[in-house]
C-alpha cells in the first residue's frame, strides 16, 4: 500500500512539474510575442482597391479581386480565368436585381390587390425574370484592373460591374410591355398602371425616401 501511494505521489509530482514547465514555456512565448509586437509599427493607412464600388441609390454593383498564377507550364489561358470571374459578376447581379424585381413586383400587386398566385402575377413574375436573365447575360465588366506580377508569379485582378438602376426599371416596363408571357389584356393593364408601376421601384429603390429622388415616368 505505501509503495502504491509512494508511486502515485511520484507521477503526480511529475505531471505536476510537466504542467509547471508547459506554463512557464507559454508565459515566456506571450512575453516575447508582446515584446514583439511593441517594436513594430502598426500600419495604419487605408486604401480603396481598385474597381471598388458599392450599391447606392443609383447603382447596383457587384466587384471582386481574384488572384491568378500566370506564365506556369500548363496553367490556363488568363482569358478563361477572367470568363469566368464574369460569369461569378453576372450571376451576382441576376439575384440582386431579382430580388429587387420581386419586391417591387409584390409592391404592385399589393395597390391593385392581385392574388400574388394567381396567373397574372405568375405571368409578370416569369416575363421579368426572364428579361433580368437577358440583361444579366448582356453585361460586361465596367472596371477591369490588374497588379503586377508577384514573385511567385501571381497577379491580381479587379472587376466590377454595374446596373443603373434607372434604366434596368426602363427595360422592366418595356419589357413586360412586349413579353410573349403575358396576354393582351395584361400588357394593356401594365402599360395602363406604368406609373403605379414606376412607383413601386421607387420605394424600393429609396427614391421616395431621398430629397433628390429620382422622378417617377
Amino acid at each position: 500500500m505505501k509503495n502504491t501511494i509512494i508511486i502515485v505521489l511520484i507521477l503526480f509530482g511529475i505531471d505536476s512539474i510537466q504542467f509547471v514547465a508547459a506554463q512557464s514555456r507559454n508565459d515566456r512565448n506571450r512575453e516575447k510575442r508582446d515584446q514583439k509586437y511593441e517594436t513594430q509599427q502598426p500600419l495604419m493607412e487605408t486604401y480603396e482597391l481598385p474597381c471598388a464600388m458599392y450599391d447606392d441609390d443609383e447603382w447596383y454593383v457587384s466587384t471582386g479581386a481574384r488572384r491568378i498564377k500566370v506564365g506556369g507550364v500548363g496553367e490556363k489561358s488568363i482569358t478563361v480565368y477572367i470568363t469566368d470571374e464574369i460569369n461569378k459578376h453576372r450571376q451576382q447581379m441576376n439575384s440582386k436585381l431579382k430580388g429587387s424585381y420581386k419586391a417591387i413586383i409584390q409592391d404592385y400587386f399589393d395597390q391593385f390587390d392581385i392574388d400574388s398566385k394567381s396567373s397574372t402575377a405568375s405571368h409578370i413574375e416569369s416575363a421579368g425574370t426572364l428579361i433580368i436573365d437577358q440583361m444579366t447575360n448582356d453585361m460586361r465588366t465596367d472596371c477591369l484592373e490588374q497588379s503586377e506580377i508577384d514573385d511567385a508569379g501571381f497577379q491580381w485582378y479587379y472587376m466590377g460591374m454595374m446596373a443603373k438602376k434607372e434604366k434596368f426599371l426602363d427595360e422592366i416596363v418595356d419589357g413586360l410591355q412586349k413579353s410573349n408571357l403575358l396576354t393582351t389584356d395584361e400588357k394593356a393593364k401594365i402599360r395602363q398602371n406604368e406609373s403605379a408601376l414606376r412607383e413601386s421601384a421607387s420605394r424600393v429603390f429609396g427614391w421616395d425616401k431621398n430629397n433628390d429622388s429620382k422622378d417617377t415616368k
